[in-house]
């Protein structure tokens, strides 16, 4: 690793002066190894978690003297390439602790740095390399820049914050962590409330749908009003990100036994998938393809997944109706689910919900009618 004591340019220089190639200047042989030997079953002893020190060391100063973009990505990939497949042994152990160490001695370096696009992307580069890793001992990297301005760091701080690994590490039977189930939670909370990324929010619903919490279903909730607002306003993107939406809320539904949380759940999931419907109904002539094609994909994909579960009975008359290419008999089957002014939906009669009280105080039996996009400032 750089000498502290060094000025940074004269390491660089000399550097350069002994190599012209970094990739090929990594060692991997020995680490190959000590990898090897923990495969079999073998403890690892000071000397192999040195050499995994080493190769970490080496490998963090040849990507901050990169300056060739497939460079550093060529170098990201040897390091990945060395990522341990199992995350209970030693090697494990070794790897992520070298790993913590020498990316905070990088980014600490990059901070005297004078600002430039370089900067920025090696910075960015050493925080995609840490949520890669995808292990809990480097995941505060990721609580630190959560609430980044910039999308792209946002967008793996939450993906690191959303792995599997954390899921495991929470929902685990023999022993769940409870504070990183409180300080995951809290984190995303902030991010729900402000995030306007689709992409950001989709990587929060499927871990979401993972969560064994009771929280993780106040997010879901808040996720799905943020949704049925970008509706309404006609600028909601990724439409198929709803499906797995509304799938994991009716998944909550079907164990969910108190009467008013249920009824907030099933209020909800049947006001989003109501929009998706109307919107399919009313974009039909300026949608693109693709959005049409998204909005079936979730349609059909929440009537098999979901409906059927929540209603006890197989279901298939969306589905029919979207292949007759009839909005007619889609806006019938629609009311005959989620209701209309005058009928209650067959959900409401299985589940007993409504959609609030009008100002008289009587239940409201129908879902809000999307508006007229052309009325839409």
């Amino acid at each position: 690793m750089f000498n502290k004591k060094a000025p940074f340019h004269i390491v660089f220089l000399s550097t350069l002066l002994v190599c012209s190639l970094t990739l090929y200047a990594i060692d991997t042989e020995m680490i190959d190894e000590v990898y090897q030997k923990s495969l079999e079953g073998q403890l690892l002893d000071s000397d192999d978690n040195q050499i995994i020190n080493d190769f970490w060391a080496e490998a963090i100063e040849e990507l901050l003297l990169a300056e060739d973009p497939k460079e550093i990505f060529r170098i990201k990939t040897l390091i990945l390439a060395k990522k341990p497949e199992v995350n209970a042994n030693d090697y494990y152990n070794g790897f992520t602790q070298s790993a913590k160490k020498s990316l905070n001695f990088a980014f600490n370096e990059i901070k005297n740095w004078d600002n430039s696009e370089h900067k920025k992307n090696i910075n960015m580069n050493l925080f995609i390399l840490a949520a890669q890793i995808d292990s809990p001992e480097l995941v505060d990297f990721a609580f630190e820049r959560i609430d980044s301005q910039d999308t792209v760091i946002r967008y793996w701080a939450v993906k690191a914050i959303t792995s599997p690994a954390i899921a495991g590490r929470i929902n685990s039977e023999i022993m769940p962590d409870e504070v990183l189930a409180e300080k995951v939670i809290n984190a995303l909370e902030k991010v729900v409330e402000e995030e306007k990324s689709s992409a950001i929010n989709e990587q929060i619903v499927k871990f979401l749908g993972q969560l064994i919490s009771p929280q993780s279903i106040q997010l879901l909730l808040d996720i799905a009003e943020k949704r049925i607002e970008s509706y309404e306003s006609w600028n909601v993107s990724r439409e198929l990100m709803d499906g797995k939406l509304l799938v994991a809320i009716g998944t909550e539904i079907l164990t969910e036994t108190r009467k008013e949380q249920r009824t907030e759940m099933v209020r909800s999931f049947a006001q989003l998938y109501s929009y998706v419907i109307q919107r399919y109904i009313i974009g039909k002539d300026f949608l693109s393809e693709t959005q049409q094609n998204d909005l079936v994909s979730v349609m059909v994909e929440v009537e098999q997944e979901i409906l059927g579960k929540l209603l006890e009975k197989p279901q298939v008359s969306i589905k029919r109706a979207i292949e007759k290419k009839s909005l007619n008999t889609l806006k019938r089957e629609h009311d005959m689910l989620l209701g209309t002014a005058s009928l209650t939906g067959e959900l409401a009669r299985k589940i007993d919900y409504d959609y609030g009280k009008n100002s008289t105080g009587r239940a409201i039996n129908a879902p809000k009618t999307l508006p007229d996009p052309e009325a839409i400032e």
